[in-house]
Parts: C-alpha cells; sequence; structure tokens
C-alpha cells in the first residue's frame, strides 16, 4: 500500500472556515476537523453523543457547499441513512438548477476528533484512527492487512508500530469506504477490489491518524 507523498491539510472547523473554502473552491475537495469533547469510544457509539456530532458536521458540510456552488441551504439536502454501506451515512442530492456535479461526502468519527471530506467531482473516502500505543495490533494487522502488511509493520521501530499500524488500518478503511465495501479478512481478492484508488495522508494534530482515498491517478 503505497502513500502519496503530499499530506491532505485539514482545516479546524469553524476557525479555519475560509480557508477551508479557499481550498474547496480551488481544488474542488477539502477536508476539515471538528474537535470534539467526546472522552471515551464507547461515548461516540452512543445516539445522542453521535447526533450532536453529525449536526455540527452536518452545519459544516452545508455552509461550505453553499458557498461553493453559490446556491442557498435549502438547495442541499444531506440525508441521514443508517445502515448505509461503509464509509457515509450522508447522502447528498442537489436541483436540476445546480447540473454538473458529482459530490461525494466521506465522514469518519473519533475520540476527540472528528473529519469530514467533500470532493465536488467524484468518490471520495476517509477514515481517521487515534493512535493507540498500547494496542496489541499484531494479529489485527495479520487478518485484516495480510501477512507481508504486517511484517512491514513490525519492521519499524518499536515505538512508531502503533502509529504506522494505525495509519495502514486507516487507509484500508478508507479504501472500503471509497468502494462501498464491508471490512471482510484480507484476501488476494479483496487487495484487487481495493485497487484503482489512491491514498493520501491526512495532516492531523499529534496521536491521530487518517487517510483519504481519491481516484487514481490523482490529477
Amino acid at each position: 500500500m503505497s502513500f502519496l507523498p503530499q499530506s491532505v491539510p485539514v482545516y479546524g472547523w469553524p476557525e479555519n472556515r475560509e480557508l477551508a473554502l479557499q481550498e474547496l473552491t480551488k481544488n474542488r475537495l477539502v477536508v476539515f476537523s471538528i474537535a470534539t469533547q467526546i472522552v471515551s469510544y464507547e461515548a461516540i457509539s452512543h445516539d445522542a453523543d453521535r447526533r450532536q456530532i453529525r449536526k455540527q458536521i452536518r452545519v459544516a458540510l452545508t455552509d461550505l457547499l453553499c458557498a461553493a456552488l453559490d446556491c442557498l441551504p435549502e438547495h442541499i439536502n444531506l440525508t441521514h441513512e443508517p445502515g448505509k454501506p461503509p464509509g457515509n451515512n450522508l447522502s447528498i442530492s442537489l436541483p436540476d438548477s445546480l447540473p454538473g456535479h458529482q459530490i461525494s461526502i466521506s465522514i469518519s468519527y473519533e475520540q476527540g476528533l472528528s473529519v469530514a471530506a467533500i470532493c465536488l467531482d467524484g468518490s471520495i473516502g476517509i477514515d481517521l484512527v487515534r493512535i493507540d500505543t498500547q494496542i496489541e495490533w499484531h494479529a489485527v494487522a495479520e487478518l485484516y492487512l495480510g501477512k507481508q502488511m504486517s511484517a512491514e509493520i513490525a519492521k519499524a521501530p518499536l515505538l512508531q508500530q502503533a502509529s504506522y499500524f494505525a495509519l495502514r488500518w486507516a487507509s484500508l478503511e478508507a479504501k472500503l469506504k471509497y468502494h462501498q465495501l464491508a471490512l471482510t479478512e484480507w484476501s488476494p481478492e479483496l487487495e484487487l477490489a481495493l485497487s484503482g484508488c489512491a491514498i493520501r495522508e491526512l495532516d492531523l494534530p499529534q496521536g491521530y491518524a487518517g487517510a483519504l482515498a481519491l481516484p487514481s491517478p490523482i490529477l
């Protein structure tokens, strides 16, 4: 699994709203983050907390899309779809008055931070992982990332292995979201199915790893 050399900037919301809008307008792609007060992963899974985080992200998404597309909030229809295939539980539809856009949205939640990506020109997938230096990653990596990738992580210095694992796990999840596939054990067939997109690392605060899956090659 290769990583493109340039990392993707992540704009904190709402403090870097103008920079995020400039990025979306110029490159038709943007990733932004929202810091949360969630202090445990279990809390993220709680419906009330998840709804609150989702509401914040929905407001940010609507704001950015309205500004980039020069339209009103009522033109942006973000629909929550529980149980939708992995990756994105928000789908978007636009009126006929805004043709020519193949907009994709991808969201990932973690302890203390959530990220969302908007692409105006095609599919994307994003994933965020909080780095856990105590995690026993070996068995999980071998099962889902494959023996070769697991061996590569094991070759890294001991203190870096957790972050290496987190980035590669985020990359796997981002690719799954891009292709709208569920998490399954590694196989050559799965590796082939996940081809056709490129991975770029997210520029995130210390303690987090993240990846963005984009069409390959990236222009």
